[in-house]
């Protein structure tokens, strides 16, 4: 389980750095049921939000 939730938020960062995907379109297409459930998931295995990690350039 913790593997596939990992490979999720890694699919989301691959599509987060994408600027025309929103947040919320990044977690529908990843499987979360909602941008909150993304969030969550994404900062604890990050220690960042989406929005934020796109912000900071992570992706680059």
């Amino acid at each position: 389980m913790q593997w596939q939730m990992r490979r999720r938020i890694e699919w989301a960062q691959e599509m987060l750095g994408e600027p025309a995907n929103s947040v919320a379109d990044v977690a529908a297409a990843t499987g979360f049921a909602d941008q909150a459930h993304l969030t969550r998931v994404f900062r604890s295995l990050t220690g960042s939000t989406p929005a934020a990690w796109r912000r900071n350039g992570a992706f680059s």
